[in-house]
């Protein structure tokens, strides 16, 4: 053997060293064509070709294991000749895919395709590749190629219900899928498909058919649990959709969506400790995935630990920037730890936040900025997005007389020892039972307290809705025929606006709960008041206004005006001391309104401030702003929660209760007023912001509300530096108490009910909503 031939092998085993096969075999191929009698060369070219006699079974093998870094590797080695066969470039392109490499999968379909063009399935897997592009034109056209090849390809039709499905034809996506499940009834992948189809075209019935069936097929796919989970939960059977999730996790033990779907679930039926074990897991195995974080982060919030809360909001901000409900989120929950960096972030994102992009509950920005147009934006987006199909208003009758009894439904959450509950009780109980019959339909906690006994004595029917899911319940409230529909909940907590979407009266009203427009073209009108929206705001509102003539708020006249015996000292507070309070919630303090306070503070030496106790953060926070304005930390005085009769008597230690600014005291300021405490607010843009002017106005104390900041802080003030003003301001509550408009609680009702009448009216005229102005009785 020569010095060149033994040179040449020496090239040619490094080559194969090196996983370099097909330049070995040209290598030794270029040997045998000089030295034809190389016996060496002759078994390394042989021992080469034997290894790629059967290509496919080993690439097939590779990709069973789940290794296509291999397999593609190991394609790459064969010789020309054996990788470019179809069988090796299907598994080569599936294994690209695999790898998220759809632009190298491309490339090897196309191979099969030139290689076997009348085979359908290259067709398909070529359109698999062109749709993960974005291509979606050259997708179909593929598809349709290997449809036009055969026609019941039931696999063509299945990815062509993918491409219609995510392309928005909704129509044609459910077609295709019917057809893939007529040509493969024995596919489970194709009936989850044809289920999430059905779903997201709102027909749950028909999803939950299709997944059972998958499931018959194929008791442990995980698909076909997790979407069944799903439609579980949006017919409200929670617990059916926990353990449809658990099955998918059974099934596919790195399921995150299925962790963080049962942590969801969880959440909703009260059981927050194995919720967080469930988004922690989901978190552990995806800790990128922002919708993980952000629902670990609701759980934490309801937990109380709001610090990590906050933390994993953060986390969820940082896999995914423009995730708007993680950055709400978060938002709303420094706001209620008095975290006033809060501020400084939502102005870097406060034209956008909501509006633009995906949407957010409405009322969790609504403290953070006062603005009527960008409110009515956020909820207008909200609305949109999460109730895209509304039913119509039904047709009116040809008998345009009013029945003996309007039927009036009071929709809430809050049928317990709760604001709204005690702010309508006196109106439940003052109407005009000759002419309206009320319906209660409650979907919040049974809390089993005596405001709940009172009010279910109030109606003709109670019925807690709290179980049934929004077509459940619907279907109930079909068969009690009422006329006007009241949401008293809105967008707060235990929310189920949702259900006024299906149209649940000819006439559907916002109401008291949620201070601002439902942004919903379902929701009929809303009930304000003079003060609440002035014309120049009309814009800033959806639904058409019902205007009462003094204040939108009911307040219950029946109520006490209980006597505290404790002391200020019992309070905490000093015994000579001016003590300006503000009971509101933390989250409604804002920067703007605390510098004020802490102004005012350092020019009355003897001031204290007394807030109402709600997290270690929020004290902890503002005594340390406080600090920051030289306040001794000290004059910030915090009372503990407590009952509803020692909160209002407590009242009587304050001196001046002093308003926040874009989300102001609502009940607490009716509270207040109640007590004879004087209010001084600033009348805002939005509607929570302009609520305590309306009561001030209604208590005829219009000199307490002002237009400015500046004005604000020099009430506050004048007040503070006037003793003798604040009594005759008390003396003018207490006098008025039982004569002012605020608390004339039958007054309130009978022009509540009026422009109930209007409202049904113009329906039974064949007229659509319009704004409806409710004259003050002479």
């Amino acid at each position: 053997m020569t010095s060149q031939q033994k040179k040449a092998l020496k090239a040619a085993k490094q080559l194969e060293r090196q996983g370099k096969r097909a330049e070995a075999a040209q290598l030794y191929q270029r040997i045998l064509t000089t030295y034809p009698k190389n016996a060496e060369a002759r078994r390394a070219l042989q021992k080469l070709q034997n290894a790629n006699a059967d290509p496919a079974a080993k690439l097939r093998a590779l990709y069973q294991q789940g290794q296509f870094k291999l397999l593609v590797k190991t394609a790459e080695a064969f010789l020309p000749q054996v990788r470019n066969t179809p069988g090796v470039n299907a598994l080569l392109g599936a294994a690209h895919m695999q790898l998220n490499a759809p632009g190298a999968a491309e490339t090897a379909f196309r191979q099969v395709v030139m290689a076997a063009p009348d085979k359908p399935a290259g067709h398909n897997n070529l359109g698999l590749a062109l749709r993960a592009q974005g291509r979606h034109a050259d997708a179909e056209k593929a598809f349709k190629a290997a449809l036009g090849l055969n026609p019941a390809y039931a696999e063509a039709w299945n990815s062509l219900g993918t491409l219609r499905q995510e392309t928005g034809d909704a129509t044609g996506a459910l077609e295709a899928f019917e057809k893939a499940a007529n040509l493969r009834d024995d596919s489970p992948d194709v009936w989850t498909n044809l289920g999430n189809m059905h779903q997201q075209m709102g027909d749950l019935d028909a999803a939950v058919e299709a997944y059972r069936k998958a499931l018959q097929i194929a008791p442990h796919f995980a698909g076909a649990h997790f979407n069944l989970g799903l439609a579980m939960k949006a017919v409200g059977q929670l617990d059916t959709a926990a353990s449809h999730y658990e099955k998918a996790i059974a099934a596919n033990p790195n399921f995150t969506g299925a962790y963080t779907n049962l942590g969801n679930v969880l959440q909703s039926l009260g059981q927050l400790p194995q919720a967080e074990t469930a988004l922690r897991k989901a978190v552990k195995l995806s800790p990128k995935d922002a919708n993980a974080q952000n629902s670990l982060g609701t759980v934490l919030q309801k937990i109380g630990r709001m610090d990590e809360a906050v933390a994993a909001y953060d986390a969820a901000l940082n896999s995914n920037p423009d995730h708007a409900m993680a950055a709400a989120q978060r938002l709303h929950q420094m706001a209620h730890m008095c975290d006033f960096r809060a501020y400084e972030d939502f102005a870097k994102i406060t034209e956008n936040l909501g509006i633009k992009g995906d949407e957010i509950p409405p009322l969790t920005l609504l403290a953070m900025e006062d603005s009527a147009a960008r409110q009515c934006a956020r909820a207008r987006r909200y609305a949109e997005a999460t109730f895209p199909k509304s039913a119509p208003a039904p047709t009116p009758p040809k008998d345009t007389k009013r029945r003996e009894k309007l039927r009036i439904g009071y929709f809430s959450a809050d049928y317990r020892n709760h604001p709204v509950a005690r702010l309508i009780a006196g109106t439940l109980a003052a109407h005009d039972r000759s002419r309206f019959a009320l319906y209660a339909y409650s979907f919040g906690p049974n809390t089993e307290d005596e405001l709940r006994g009172e009010l279910s004595g109030q109606f003709t029917q109670f019925r807690d809705i709290r179980a049934m899911s929004d077509a459940q319940a619907a279907d109930l409230i079909a068969k009690d025929k009422l006329d006007i529909a009241v949401d008293l909940t809105s967008y707060t907590q235990h929310s189920r606006t949702g259900l006024f979407a299906k149209r649940l009266a000819p006439v559907q009203m916002n109401y008291l709960g949620y201070p601002g427009t439902s942004g919903a073209e379902f929701m009929d009108y809303i009930v304000v008041d003079p003060t609440l929206v002035p014309p120049d705001h009309r814009a800033h509102v959806a639904e058409a206004l019902l205007t009462l003539p003094h204040c939108y708020q009911p307040n219950d006249n029946r109520r006490d005006v209980p006597k505290d015996t404790k002391t200020r000292t019992d309070h905490g507070l000093p015994e000579d001391a001016l003590v300006l309070c503000c009971f509101n919630s933390s989250y409604k303090i804002t920067p703007r309104e605390f510098a004020i306070w802490m102004r005012v503070m350092a020019k009355i030496d003897t001031s204290v401030l007394w807030l109402l106790e709600s997290n270690d953060w929020a004290r902890d926070n503002l005594r340390a702003q406080a600090q920051k304005a030289g306040i001794a930390q000290d004059r910030l005085i915090f009372a503990p929660r407590a009952s509803n009769a020692d909160h209002l008597a407590r009242h009587q230690h304050a001196d001046i209760f002093i308003d926040t600014f874009a989300y102001n005291a609502h009940t607490t300021g009716s509270d207040a007023l109640w007590m004879g405490l004087p209010i001084v607010t600033l009348a805002g843009e939005q509607f929570a912001a302009r609520v305590c002017a309306s009561l001030l106005t209604a208590v005829n104390l219009p000199e307490l509300i002002t237009e400015s900041e500046a004005a604000y802080e020099a009430l506050i003030l004048a007040l503070a530096r006037d003793p003798a003003r604040r009594t005759a301001l008390r003396q003018h509550l207490e006098t008025k108490r039982n004569s002012a408009p605020l608390f004339d609680t039958e007054g309130y009702t009978r022009d509540l009910e009026a422009g109930f009448d209007a409202a049904h009216a113009r329906w039974r005229d064949g007229r659509p909503p319009a704004d409806i102005l409710i004259k003050a009785r002479s």
